[in-house]
């Protein structure tokens, strides 16, 4: 069971930030919607009729009028081509990233008829630098190709193994944004708590796009999440960055009055971060994050803690990607309401605390949920279907 234990303790520990906490605010523009879908080849030719629309996010089978065999293996298409066509908001910007929170089986995009790039992955976020192929001003036409079925990806990326599904359904199943920027742009941030010293750590990756090099001015606020109070002073940095430079700054901010994190009281802060060049706003992130430690112990004491008590965990599992085959299921995925309810009301009136994501992971929304809720997530990666006998024997009890 060690890997099954240190996968449990890599999930819960986390940074403190949910899947869905990091939100840009550099003029970020949602791309959801309905969009006109077509099928296709798997090649680099769109095709000429886009006879249909479908939701983004959502899945293929929510196109209207509905496809035929779907989510297998057919002679009908190899792909689906999603189409949309948009206008940036705003003045021109220097930098300009087009996100896709997750698609599968395969995606690769064309912006302007521009290629940006392709990403295999169905569970991850993927990022294109959209800053040569956008107008401003103007339509802007997106083309993004998913591969029909699980085939179309190689079989060294992971697109779900499971006995107990007949169909793999494709979509662009997760959120599509627009980032707009100036030269200097937040990569990444990274929260890690400190419990023990009250205070969080804060590994912000910074990045210089431009052809020069700058200096740039980074500050940190950290606030309640509801509320808004004030949650310790402004940090400031300076960070010099040759041109194409990329720097991981690490930060540390004492929090006054410190607040844990639970599953009775899902406390909640937001840090701020903003990035200045030359006295002007280039780039700002807002990152949600909990106080709160996990560990496993051995020994007399052996348990789950959170926060240095013994927490046993109560729940269910739950397998989203199952329920994608359920005629039932429609949008009910993207539905906040239902969203809410399935991860509180339920849970809490069975003083439930904790859930496993099993088959697939969840749309990034369903992350948030569960940290205002108080339900701990048990993220799983795809172990099904591994045969490999170094792996297969690490699964044994001691």
């Amino acid at each position: 069971m060690k890997l099954i234990l240190l996968g449990l303790v890599a999930a819960l520990m986390g940074s403190g930030c949910s899947d869905g906490a990091d939100m840009s605010m550099s003029r970020t523009q949602s791309l959801n919607g309905q969009w006109e879908v077509a099928e296709g080849a798997l090649s680099d030719t769109a095709p000429e009729l886009f006879d249909r629309e479908v939701p983004v996010p959502g899945l293929i089978t929510n196109a209207v009028p509905a496809y035929e065999e779907v989510g297998v293996v057919s002679p009908r298409r190899d792909a689906f081509w999603y189409r949309t066509t948009f206008t940036a908001n705003g003045s021109p910007a220097a930098i300009a990233r087009l996100r896709i929170h997750k698609a599968k089986y395969g995606t690769k995009v064309w912006l302007n008829g521009e290629e940006l790039g392709t990403h295999f992955g169905s569970y991850t976020r993927q990022e294109y630098d959209a800053s040569n192929a956008l107008r401003f001003g103007e339509p802007n036409t997106l083309l993004v190709r998913v591969g029909a079925d699980r085939d179309k990806v190689p079989p060294t990326i992971p697109a779900a193994q499971d006995a107990e599904k007949e169909r793999f359904i494709p979509g662009i199943w997760d959120d599509v944004e627009l980032v707009l920027s100036g030269a200097q742009t937040i990569e990444r941030v990274l929260v890690e708590p400190d419990v023990a010293g009250s205070r969080v750590r804060i590994r912000t990756t910074v990045r210089n796009r431009s052809t020069r090099a700058v200096t740039v001015h980074m500050q940190h606020d950290v606030h309640e999440w509801v509320g808004e109070d004030a949650a310790a002073m402004p940090q400031t940095s300076s960070v010099e960055l040759d041109a194409g430079a990329e720097k991981t700054v690490t930060s540390e901010i004492a929090l006054a009055a410190m607040r844990l994190w639970s599953p009775d009281d899902p406390f909640l802060y937001v840090v701020h971060t903003r990035l200045d060049t030359d006295g002007a706003l280039s780039d700002e992130v807002q990152s949600r994050f909990g106080m709160r430690t996990v560990e496993w112990r051995a020994g007399a004491d052996k348990g789950f803690y959170l926060n240095g008590k013994r927490t046993y965990l109560r729940g269910s599992n739950l397998s989203l990607h199952r329920f994608f085959e359920d005629p039932e299921c429609k949008m009910l995925p993207w539905d906040a309401d239902w969203v809410r309810e399935l991860l509180s009301g339920h849970p809490k009136e069975l003083s439930w605390n904790s859930m496993r994501i099993s088959i697939g992971r969840l749309p990034r929304h369903w992350y948030d949920v569960a940290d205002e809720e108080g339900i701990l997530l048990v993220d799983e990666f795809q172990w099904w279907s591994i045969i490999d006998s170094e792996v297969s024997a690490a699964w044994s009890v001691d």
